[in-house]
């Protein structure tokens, strides 16, 4: 089991992540973000981290030149689409991605280009809503048995009070949090003890 700490906006944060565990963090890059990071941010972040962790850089239906001059000056291992990127625009930065699928669409087995590319080696299940709601996990898994074929992570209102439950029932490779580990008085500042309960409870299930 992986875990992945997305919308990590302070050094510190990345950095506890990773010491509590974490597999990756995840920068966001999307304008309409509130846990959006600049470049600078983006490298004083990358900057305090031990060698050789997965950063992921997430974009979101973003112009093509954009995301190129993210990636000349931040050493970003993957990328994450969480919009409605076609799989020729995914495949264009020829680097490793995750796509984010919705539920809510019914879209993962709609795209089989994306399920047999070389490139994308995960799907990531959100609700789509970007407010950290939870879907329905078990019409998920009965609706989208063909994710098989690619890794999957899931994410969307995973919090450390549920996400045991959603591991047992979906049964991802991955999973995948931002609100649900976040400062209650300093959002979007994540909360140290929330990510350390998150990954115990991870590796406990």
């Amino acid at each position: 089991m992986q875990v992945k700490i997305c919308g990590i906006v302070d050094p510190e944060d990345g950095l506890f992540a990773i010491n509590s565990g974490a597999n990756a963090i995840g920068l966001v890059f999307c304008s309409n973000s509130k846990r959006k990071v600049n470049i600078e941010i983006a490298q004083s972040i990358i900057a305090s981290l031990p060698c050789f962790k997965n950063i992921v850089g997430l974009f979101q239906d973003q112009d093509q030149d954009e995301v190129l001059e993210i990636l000349n000056k931040v050493p970003l291992n993957i990328l994450q689409f969480h919009g409605s990127e076609s799989f020729q625009y995914c495949e264009s930065f020829n680097r490793p991605y995750i796509k984010a699928f919705f539920p809510k669409d019914d879209l993962i087995e709609n795209n089989p280009s994306f399920l047999n590319s070389n490139l994308m080696f995960a799907v990531l299940a959100d609700s789509g809503s970007g407010s950290g709601e939870i879907f329905d996990w078990k019409k998920f898994i009965i609706k989208n048995q063909g994710i098989s074929k690619k890794p999957l992570i899931l994410a969307g209102g995973l919090n450390p009070e549920n996400v045991a439950e959603a591991i047992k029932i979906v049964k991802p490779q991955a999973v995948d949090v931002s609100s649900g580990v976040e400062s209650e008085l300093h959002p979007p500042r994540k909360d140290h003890n929330k990510i350390k309960q998150f990954i115990s409870n991870v590796f406990k299930s």
